[in-house]
């Protein structure tokens, strides 16, 4: 909020820039970390009217983005200042309308975004499933495997299927683990579009 009003005003910019050791997750969250702590630094200046974080394609009030660096500090991701989380409604001429929810900047740290395409269900549910994903992925480094499934600890019946979507797959400009809702405008035509789910098929029945 606010962020066009504080581009408009910005009449110059410092630029923090800090390396990683190596492409480890740890490393790239402690360069991270880093850089946000600096950042803060001039960010608690007067004339500060925004930080934009170009890994996650974020522009964060000088004040948020103080909060940003004593999340990082704790050893927490601060999430809404480094990641961007997109909800996109895409009417198809039915009800309830599909939604797509995805992530920016996840990538810069594990290589990976996450998508969680034209689902018929209410926005702010698109948004939990995907942050859910994106908080176990980049913040207790869980691994996703291509064709398992996954669901929320509060509803056992739902199970969203993963799979993995190397860039280019539906025009992703990036390589992508893709959570597809049951409710999916895509779940019928899954292995069409991502091709046969790997590993050993379960027995007959189950």
């Amino acid at each position: 909020p606010g962020a066009p009003a504080a581009v408009e005003r910005h009449r110059t910019c410092v630029q923090v820039m800090v390396p990683s050791v190596d492409s480890s997750l740890e490393a790239r969250f402690d360069a991270a970390r880093r850089a946000t702590c600096l950042g803060a630094v001039f960010a608690s200046l007067p004339v500060a009217t925004a930080v934009y974080f170009p890994n996650g394609d974020t522009v964060v009030a000088p004040d948020k983005w103080i909060e940003a660096a004593k999340t990082a500090l704790k050893g927490e991701v601060p999430f809404f200042q480094w990641i961007t989380l997109g909800v996109e409604p895409v009417p198809d001429g039915r009800d309830p309308v599909p939604v797509t929810a995805q992530t920016i900047g996840v990538a810069a740290f594990t290589g990976h975004e996450m998508l969680l395409p034209l689902a018929r269900i209410p926005p702010d549910e698109a948004a939990k499933l995907v942050f859910g994903a994106a908080v176990l992925h980049l913040q207790y480094g869980n691994h996703f495997t291509d064709g398992d499934t996954l669901g929320p600890e509060d509803d056992p019946t739902l199970k969203l299927r993963i799979r993995h979507a190397p860039e280019g797959t539906l025009g992703l400009q990036t390589d992508t683990w893709v959570f597809l809702h049951p409710n999916s405008t895509l779940a019928p035509r899954e292995e069409e579009l991502f091709g046969k789910r790997p590993g050993i098929a379960p027995p007959p029945g189950m």
